[in-house]
């Protein structure tokens, strides 16, 4: 199979499979987005988290490692960096919550749009998820798609054990059924530029 620029590569795996993604997106993951719309429109429109789940679990939001108090009112530009957490403990925590009651404390860090671009059109972003919002985010983010070059990919899927395999179950790429051992094979990805992952999970 010839692979061209741009590929999809859709799997199926088991539940037990979502931990092994879990440092992909501490360490960060390369996501389409449109850029010039809020962070609120990426949160709840993007990856489809409804408002209650926005606003009770997700307490601390950096933007470019800035904290950020508004989500309706910061866009997102291309290769925006966003950092999404459960709550951390201690004074630093509760310094560091998205609109919460010692925010003020930290007024000169927290983000600002300085540079307002309306144009509305597609992107990439990079989205981190730490601690509890790991087990909740990382099926919704991965359903949505993840950009990968394909020798990050490449060493992601021949990291991974025989329990990971076994569990894989389908395998299409752009369409195309292929055998998962494939995965793990220099010569499929050898030819591509980038390639967009989608999971589903069972």
């Amino acid at each position: 199979m010839t692979l061209q620029k741009g590929s999809t590569l859709n799997l199926t795996l088991g539940g037990e499979q979502l931990s092994a993604f879990f440092p992909l997106l501490q360490e960060g993951v390369t996501v389409p987005a449109r850029v010039g719309s809020t962070l609120a429109d990426f949160l709840g429109e993007q990856l489809l988290l409804d408002t209650d789940y926005i606003s009770s679990r997700i307490s601390t939001i950096f933007m470019n490692n800035r904290p950020v108090d508004d989500i309706k009112t910061v866009l997102l530009h291309e290769g925006s960096v966003v950092a999404l957490s459960g709550a951390m403990p201690g004074l630093v925590g509760a310094t560091m919550r998205s609109g919460g009651y010692y925010a003020a404390l930290r007024g000169g860090i927290t983000y600002t749009d300085s540079d307002i671009d309306t144009a509305i059109r597609d992107g990439i972003i990079k989205l981190k998820v730490y601690n509890l919002l790991l087990p909740e985010l990382t099926a919704p983010v991965l359903k949505r798609g993840v950009v990968f070059c394909p020798d990050d990919l490449l060493a992601f899927f021949r990291g991974q054990d025989q329990e990971f395999w076994n569990g894989c179950t389908d395998v299409l790429l752009n369409q195309s059924e292929i055998d998962p051992a494939e995965l793990r094979s220099d010569e499929l990805f050898n030819r591509l530029s980038t390639v967009t992952i989608q999971v589903k999970f069972r």
